[in-house]
C-alpha cells in the first residue's frame, strides 16, 4: 500500500485510519497467491467490503461506522476488524458461529485473537508465504531428484510384484 491509499480509504468511508494501522499495511510484505490474501492491500477492496457490510450487515448486524474490516480468511469465514476509537490495535474477529459472532454494542464480547495489527500482519504475511511455497511444491520436504527416485523405485518394485509372463 502506499500513502495516497490511505488518503482514498478516509475519504471514501469518512474515517480517519490509525497510524499503526497504517504503519503495518506500509510493511507488509504478502505476495499474491492463488489464495485471497486474508489481509487485505487493495484499496478498492477495502471500501468495497467496508461499504457493503455497513450497508447489508456482518452476519446479520450492521457494521458500524468505527469498526474497520481489515481482511478475510475464507476458509472459516471470518472477517478481521479494528475499532477506530481504540488506539490499542487490537484485531477482533467475527463469523458465522455463535462463539465468534459479531457484537458491536460490546466490543469485549468479540473475539480478539490478535493483540495489535503488526502482530496480525506478521502472522498472515507468515501464512501467505506457506500457502506460496506449498503452491510451488505440494511437499517441500521433498526435492525434485527425490521425487524421481520415489518414482522410479515404485517401478522398479511393481516389475518384481509383478514381472511380464514370457512365452
Amino acid at each position: 500500500m502506499k500513502q495516497e491509499d490511505f488518503v482514498l480509504i478516509e475519504q471514501e468511508l469518512g474515517i480517519i485510519l490509525p497510524e499503526s494501522y497504517k504503519k503495518a499495511a506500509l510493511e507488509a510484505k504478502i505476495s499474491k497467491t492463488r489464495h485471497p490474501s486474508r489481509f487485505y492491500d487493495d484499496p478498492r477492496k477495502i471500501v468495497s467490503t467496508n461499504k457493503r457490510l455497513r450497508k447489508k450487515g456482518l452476519y446479520g448486524q450492521p457494521l458500524r461506522e468505527n469498526h474497520f474490516v481489515i481482511g478475510y480468511d475464507s476458509d472459516g469465514g471470518d472477517y478481521y476488524f479494528i475499532d477506530l476509537n481504540f488506539k490499542d490495535g487490537h484485531v477482533y474477529l467475527a463469523n458465522r458461529t455463535k462463539t465468534w459472532k459479531y457484537t458491536p454494542e460490546d466490543i469485549s464480547f468479540n473475539e480478539s485473537p490478535y493483540n495489535s495489527i503488526d502482530k496480525f500482519v506478521d502472522f498472515m504475511c507468515d501464512l501467505n508465504a506457506m500457502v506460496e511455497n506449498s503452491e510451488k511444491n505440494p511437499r517441500p520436504e521433498q526435492t525434485d531428484e527425490e521425487k524421481q527416485k520415489m518414482i522410479a523405485d515404485f517401478f522398479t518394485d511393481m516389475n518384481k510384484q509383478f514381472p511380464k509372463n514370457r512365452q
